[in-house]
């Protein structure tokens, strides 16, 4: 049986045409990819481009929606009702379906961005409210979220699909939990790192923790974040070592 690994990236977040050509370089690198869907970032026009380079590279497509708060790019929690975060996870998977489709695309999964993912991660009800409505909005869709959380088994018990994730770009707290981008440490640079970090995963199924830690850890996807600096570098790198270890980096069917 041949050695799978689902690289992706999240997508469609910058608002020049540097980081349109930024994202199609990342594209030849990866299998999966998550769009922004304009709760954090993203429009129509970036929706419309990202999806149509992501289908001719021939990637399995994903939502990335937020907290509404573009201003902070949704790394902030935002205090808000559930049903208003709901109705707006709603709109903004709802406008990239839409894109998806017409262009005669399908999207296959969604992955909350920045402090709502991590927020899922530690709050049962939060992540419990978020799976249903996108159960709601497509009961074909599967979650992608942090590999080890709450919101693996709570997919499980409301039958909703879960793509568990690690990423080559961040450090682990001892608990599982990714480091906060403010504490020294918690984003890789360098690309060496990244890719001893994925073969970690990807081969033993561990990572050390920021604090030297040995943890356990099996991932369905690995993700480096299209806007870390040296992502590209960072991809060029892991794509490489991932074939020298023998394996093809594809997307599931």
């Amino acid at each position: 049986m041949p050695l799978l690994v689902d690289l992706n990236c999240d997508l469609g977040e910058g608002l020049t045409g540097d980081s349109a050509e930024r994202d199609r370089e990342l594209m030849s690198h990866i299998s999966s990819c998550s769009i922004a869907c304009g709760g954090h970032a993203g429009s129509a026009d970036s929706m419309q481009w990202t999806v149509d380079a992501a289908l001719q590279a021939q990637l399995r497509l994903g939502a990335h929606p937020s907290y509404p708060d573009r201003a902070q790019f949704g790394r902030v929690s935002i205090p808000m009702p559930l049903p208003a975060l709901c109705a707006s996870i709603t709109e903004q998977v709802v406008a990239l379906t839409e894109i998806i489709e017409v262009a005669g695309g399908k999207l296959r999964f969604v992955k909350p961005h920045g402090a709502l993912y991590n927020d899922m991660a530690q709050d049962s009800s939060l992540a419990s409210a978020v799976l249903q409505t996108i159960k709601a909005i497509d009961p074909s869709l599967s979650v992608m979220g942090l590999a080890g959380s709450l919101v693996g088994n709570l997919s499980q018990d409301l039958g909703v699909g879960f793509i568990g994730e690690a990423f080559a770009d961040r450090r682990y707290l001892n608990n599982g939990h990714l480091a906060p981008r403010s504490e020294v440490g918690a984003v890789i640079h360098d690309s060496a790192e990244a890719v001893e970090q994925i073969i970690s995963i990807v081969q033993r199924s561990e990572i050390t923790s920021i604090t030297g830690r040995l943890l356990s850890l099996h991932a369905d996807t690995i993700c480096v974040h299209g806007d870390t600096p040296g992502a590209l570098s960072h991809l060029e790198h892991i794509s490489a070592a991932l074939k020298d270890a023998g394996f093809t980096v594809c997307a599931p069917q």
